[in-house]
């Protein structure tokens, strides 16, 4: 296999509740979907699924929090999408557009990727004894294990290049293509690139020209670099660009062999000629995706970002809420102990202590900080209260109780199950 390195050298150059209280981030966003001009999807790092449906100008949280990371997610249409979920490897599916979600199945293996050709046909790479790649013929409700390679192959990337053609990568430099959509593979050891030591994204814009990412050595095993290859031919040749020592490439997307855009430490790098030459933006996002070049979006942080001219620019279209969490600080003359019970079904009850009469206010707030109920605003005498919260009108969720007496403000997390 013949190998062509290109060395590019790229130059890289609180809300606060009381004086005493400490910021704590609740959710960052992780993943990205993006299903037409007007439809995008974005999930949280702690289960969070934010949609919007007129293009980023509003945004709504969709009823049921998944509890954990996203680490996979795949919508097909605007009602139709896939959803996995990290530590539990739960597959979740859609069909009204995030409202409810049905927990297809539960796998006993770490689900590292999640591509779907339609409504009904998928792929999985996990790890497990097997270590396979799995397809599903009717809207994940059966798996296959079609491919088990062997010890050696370890499935953590897909891409699929067309109806027949799909394309795998394994931990570090292995690579595997199936021409009959997932039935046989044909597996090619140590063929990836050799200074590759972990892939972050496979993607493949046709049966010949695919793209890779990820962190591997650099010239004569010097460093940790960030990683661009690149192949026209199916993966028969790779050719390799390196990015600067230290730094690292997150996402990538081409929409053809010449045209498209790199994600690294902060920078978007556009290219139209496959990154014989580029340009650079500092737009701080860690993924994005692409309906077309003049829609598409990206995540940063607590962030959403939108783009109409190809990331020559990007507006921020959302940010989420921080919220604050601080029910053990205590402070002088005022206390709260936290809800109980928690996790709750319907009623749970805050109590709470004053050594003088104050005033005290006890609002509820959403995950996104958004305020849902008020339960009271009163003068009470030194001594120590109950207040019960029926939240039975409330979907399942995250929930703060904000409770304030004079300049003093606590914090406290509920948890509602039903």
């Amino acid at each position: 296999m013949r190998i062509e390195i290109l060395v590019i050298i790229i130059c890289m150059f609180s809300y606060s509740l009381s004086t005493k209280v400490h910021a704590q981030s609740i959710e960052k966003f992780s993943r990205i979907s993006v299903v037409d001009s007007n439809t995008v999807y974005v999930a949280g790092s702690k289960g969070l699924l934010l949609k919007t449906v007129d293009g980023g100008t509003n945004w709504e949280k969709t009823p049921k929090n998944f509890g954990e990371l996203i680490n996979n997610m795949c919508f097909i249409s605007p009602d139709t999408g896939f959803i996995t979920t990290y530590h539990s490897s739960v597959l979740y599916k859609t069909l009204d557009g995030g409202s409810s979600w049905d927990s297809v199945i539960q796998f006993d293996l770490e689900i590292k990727d999640m591509k779907f050709l339609d409504s009904n046909i998928g792929f999985l790479a996990g790890v497990n004894d097997q270590r396979n790649i799995s397809k599903t013929i009717d809207g994940g409700l059966h798996w296959n294990g079609y491919f088990s390679g062997s010890n050696q192959f370890v499935a953590t990337r897909l891409s699929i290049a067309n109806q027949n053609v799909i394309y795998s990568t394994s931990w570090c430099c292995d690579f595997a293509v199936s021409y009959d959509q997932g039935i046989s593979w044909m597996t090619e050891y140590n063929s990836l690139p050799m200074f590759f030591l972990s892939i972050e994204k496979l993607l493949f814009i046709n049966e010949s020209t695919g793209f890779l990412i990820g962190s591997g050595v650099g010239l004569y095993g010097t460093g940790d670099y960030a990683i661009f290859s690149k192949t026209y031919n199916g993966g028969e040749d790779w050719d390799v660009v390196f990015f600067n020592q230290n730094t690292t490439i997150t996402d990538i997307y081409f929409i053809d062999n010449s045209n498209g855009w790199i994600i690294s430490d902060g920078y978007i790098y556009s290219t139209n000629d496959g990154f014989t030459s580029k340009d650079s933006i500092n737009i701080p996002i860690s993924k994005f995706g692409f309906y077309n070049e003049s829609s598409a979006y990206g995540i940063s942080g607590d962030k959403i970002y939108k783009t109409r001219d190809g990331w020559l620019s990007a507006d921020p279209v959302y940010t989420l809420t921080t919220i604050k969490e601080d029910i053990n600080m205590p402070v002088e003359g005022f206390s709260v102990v936290q809800n109980y019970p928690n996790p709750f079904n319907s009623t749970t009850k805050l109590k709470f202590s004053l050594d003088q009469t104050s005033k005290v206010t006890i609002k509820i707030y959403d995950v996104l900080g958004k305020e849902i109920e008020f339960l009271t605003n009163e003068y009470y005498m030194p001594g120590t209260y109950e207040i019960f919260w029926n939240a039975q009108s409330q979907p399942t969720g995250v929930y703060y109780f904000k409770i304030s007496s004079g300049f003093k403000s606590r914090l406290s997390k509920a948890v509602l199950i039903k």
